[in-house]
């Protein structure tokens, strides 16, 4: 078995992977059971093991710094600037401020108010990237849901629902069009197989050089 640490809190209410290259951190609800976390690592131990020979030889687009967003792929600076009226997050000349009502806000405070405005902002692009792509695929999705999910950017349902990870829109739009058509190949061809690929392929070319950013950026983007 790998070597890994777990964090567990009441706050979290869904497990989490972080994956460094010589460690695994797992942060996890207070509930959970440990023997119930080291069962999902041992399942996903293949997968664990590609992404940290990936992050070996890897050299990522992104330098986080403090106090910034990750958006677009790349740092954004924020300032936090106190309202008594409301509560919300502008973006104007490459910099955010956080309108908050708290002095002091906590950096899950912040988060939360970041990932809220991600999901409103890119609301209307994924229903247009989702009526395009499924015109051209021949599918019909069931509808969209935004997730802060584990270990995986995107994932397709058996009913045609579409699950995207609200970290993906951390990234330049050209990855979040590749997932989402992605997922839609997925309501045609079940699996990985050659077959999912070429399709992929057919409909857009350069997939692999979009799919190669996401996994070389992939803990920078899941920790900011």
């Amino acid at each position: 078995m790998i070597p890994y640490t777990v964090t567990q809190t009441k706050r979290k209410k869904t497990m989490q992977i972080f994956i460094e290259k010589d460690s695994v951190d797992v942060r996890a609800p207070e509930s959970m059971e440990l023997s119930k976390i080291k069962d999902i690592l041992q399942a996903k131990i293949s997968w664990i093991f590609t992404k940290q020979l990936i992050l070996k030889e890897r050299k990522p687009a992104i330098k986080i710094t403090k106090k910034s967003f990750v958006y677009l792929g790349k740092p954004v600076p924020y300032s936090i600037k106190n309202n008594k009226e409301s509560e919300k997050i502008t973006h104007a000349k490459n910099q955010f401020i956080i309108h908050t009502r708290l002095k002091s806000p906590s950096l899950e405070k912040i988060n939360g108010m970041y990932f809220q405005w991600l999901e409103k902002r890119y609301a209307a692009y994924i229903e247009r990237k989702l009526d395009s792509y499924s015109k051209i695929l021949q599918v019909k999705p069931k509808g969209y849901k935004i997730k802060q999910l584990q270990s995986k950017w995107g994932s397709a349902t058996d009913s045609g629902l579409i699950n995207l990870n609200i970290h993906l829109f951390k990234t330049p739009r050209k990855n979040i069009d590749y997932v989402i058509l992605h997922e839609l190949v997925h309501l045609r061809i079940k699996g990985h197989k050659a077959e999912f690929w070429t399709c992929l392929e057919k409909f857009m070319p350069d997939y692999e050089k979009r799919k190669l950013w996401l996994d070389e950026n992939y803990v920078e983007i899941l920790k900011n």
